[in-house]
């Protein structure tokens, strides 16, 4: 049986490091720390404590260095993987198109 207790103590951590502007790296580690320790503890209900935190990166990395991840619909993470691509082609398109200004 598991712990779905343990967000009444990671989510008010969680929330004092971001209110307190605590840089990133650093939050990802206290934040991973605690996030072993509960699961230590067999905290079972991970996933509703990261869909809290989707806001932010720090603790979504947090998470997910600890194997816990929001599920995604195949199909919107398609559509946002094109829509990378498409940014990732604009940005070589501007370097190329920079080069080549630079160059005559």
């Amino acid at each position: 049986m598991g712990w779905a207790s343990a967000g009444h103590i990671f989510d008010p951590v969680a929330r004092a490091l971001i209110d307190a502007g605590v840089d990133g790296p650093t939050k990802r580690k206290v934040l991973g720390d605690l996030i072993r320790r509960l699961q230590d503890g067999d905290w079972d209900t991970e996933d509703e404590s990261l869909e809290l935190f989707l806001d932010d990166p720090d603790v979504v990395a947090a998470f997910a260095d600890h194997g816990i991840r929001m599920p995604v619909d195949p199909e919107t993470e398609l559509i946002a993987a094109r829509a990378e691509i498409d940014a990732l082609r604009g940005r070589v398109a501007d370097l190329e198109h920079q080069l080549a200004t630079r160059s005559t």
